[in-house]
């Protein structure tokens, strides 16, 4: 099974009460280009005796990791989301039009997220989706780079940088998936709206 694409970011505010995790404002976020997961796991821990290894704990545990998701572009607003930046009483006076104002700077205080995407797979001419959901992560400032045009366009991406952690919940989550891959789009999007969605009241 061979992967063949990567589309649908979603993205949602986590909370939680104790071990219960929840989440609000589900949304898809800019169209996707890139996904990259790089995971540290914890040492193993031997114990010897008799001058042999006679204990073992095995270190393939999730320890920390980092997540790079590669997008066309981000919205001002859909930064002042990621990065905690609170505009609702910012503004400027452009022409006589008040113009909301993205400001970066010590209010700053970026929400714990839930992320997911959906990744395409291929085996033997059958197309199946798998969305991958890392149910808390925190958005961190990276780069901010653009190109002047040339005779052609050349497009650019915007590179976007998280700390994957473990979530509340009694099995301190970092990733969740389905067992098997899905057959269509629209059930792998739904797999990710029963997590990261609530359900409305009534």
């Amino acid at each position: 099974m061979v992967t063949t694409g990567f589309r649908n970011i979603y993205v949602a505010k986590y909370s939680n009460t104790g071990s219960t995790v929840s989440y609000t404002g589900f949304q898809k976020l800019a169209r996707a280009r890139g996904f990259s997961l790089d995971v540290g796991t914890s040492d193993d821990n031997s114990y010897y005796a008799d001058d042999t290894l006679a204990e073992t704990e095995s270190g393939a545990s999730f320890s920390s990791g980092t997540l790079e998701l590669t997008v066309d572009g981000l919205t001002g607003e859909e930064e002042a989301l990621l990065f905690g930046i609170d505009t609702s009483s910012s503004t400027v006076t452009v022409n006589e039009d008040p113009v909301k104002v993205v400001n970066y700077g010590d209010g700053m205080a970026p929400p714990f997220m839930g992320v997911a995407g959906i990744k395409r797979y291929q085996l033997n001419g059958v197309v199946t989706y798998r969305p991958v959901i890392l149910p808390k992560v925190q958005f961190t400032l990276g780069s901010d780079e653009a190109e002047t045009g040339e005779e052609t366009i050349n497009w650019q991406d915007q590179t976007l940088n998280a700390n994957i952690m473990r979530d509340d919940t009694a099995n301190h989550n970092w990733k969740i998936i389905p067992k098997e891959n899905f057959s269509t789009l629209a059930k792998a999007i739904a797999f990710i709206e029963a997590i990261l969605k609530p359900t409305p009241a009534g």
